[in-house]
């Protein structure tokens, strides 16, 4: 089904979260690795009270390597995380407006060559606005839902896929396999969805993906949204009602039973970054703000939720 559902009730009043949200704030003179895995960590470990295990992978030094440095210490890269016991629902939300097709300024595709920005571009061709179209913002995103939905662990986690500018559809179903999600991924087409960012679209078309909740099994179902976006929300007009029904949006969430763990990519979603955190605050749920959109990429795979 595509578009913005129809059974929802617009803008209904709840009560806000008593949850305050978290959040995280990335510069780009910070991207190493142990900072990399600091905000994930916060995210993480924030669930740490009812985790059952720690998930760790180390990737390098590899298993049987001699490690000589001059003093004590070694560097070790790779990536920790924690279990829930549980069964999981995530409905990714990809913000595809006009400005994720911009170049992020990082070889994100790994091609050996870094997008630029391309002088007076032909308006009708999206991926002629920049010298690689793999290292654009979309790009980024698409590439961070693809590790994420490869990471899945089909027996505990059900996912669903969103994409939005003016308009939400629902790129796949909630419970769709891994190999529906993946091609739902390559499906969206390579051009925006035009005329502004629907914040509260989006965010209620997820609500309505996730469906009515059910105790058939007596398993309770954790419901997360993850919702990456380099901008702030512009529809309806004016940015005050944009704003407003995408709080309203975040409330219904909660009680939907669903957190939001948005991601404010880029230097313009980090200087508004107090409507993103009026959104996850009114929810309970997580921000991290990713002054270099790239960083997405190795941000989202290794969400808690992923085992």
């Amino acid at each position: 089904a595509k578009g913005m559902p129809r059974n929802t009730n617009p803008c209904r009043e709840r009560a806000p979260s008593r949850r305050p949200a978290r959040v995280v704030h990335v510069s780009p003179s910070r991207r190493m690795l142990p900072i990399l895995l600091a905000a994930p960590l916060a995210l993480l470990f924030s669930l740490g009270a009812r985790a059952e295990r720690v998930y760790l992978e180390v990737d390098s030094p590899r298993s049987g390597d001699l490690v000589r440095e001059p003093i004590a210490l070694v560097e070790v890269r790779g990536w920790v995380g924690t279990g829930l016991r549980g069964q999981h629902d995530v409905m990714i939300v990809l913000d595809r407006s006009v400005s994720p097709f911009r170049a992020t300024g990082v070889d994100v595709d790994g091609d050996g060559v870094v997008g630029r920005a391309i002088a007076s571009p032909p308006i009708d061709l999206p991926m002629l606005w920049t010298t690689d179209f793999g290292d654009t913002i979309i790009s980024a995103e698409i590439a961070a839902a693809r590790r994420l939905i490869e990471r899945l662990d089909p027996n505990t986690t059900r996912m669903g896929l969103v994409s939005f500018g003016g308009n939400a559809d629902l790129e796949a179903p909630l419970g769709s396999s891994r190999e529906q999600l993946l091609a739902a991924l390559e499906a969206i087409p390579p051009r925006p969805n035009e005329r502004g960012t629907y914040f509260y679209g989006a965010l209620e078309t997820a609500i309505v993906g996730f469906g009515p909740e059910t105790s058939d099994s007596g398993t309770r179902r954790r419901r997360q949204i993850l919702l990456l976006s380099d901008g702030i929300p512009t529809t309806p007009e004016p940015a005050e009602a944009a704003q407003s029904t995408s709080v309203h949006a975040a409330r219904n969430a909660a009680r939907a039973g669903a957190r939001i763990s948005a991601f404010a990519l880029g230097p313009a979603a980090a200087q508004r970054r107090d409507l993103f955190q009026e959104i996850v605050s009114a929810n309970g749920g997580d921000l991290v703000v990713l002054e270099a959109p790239a960083d997405i990429v190795e941000f989202v795979p290794y969400m808690s939720w992923t085992r």
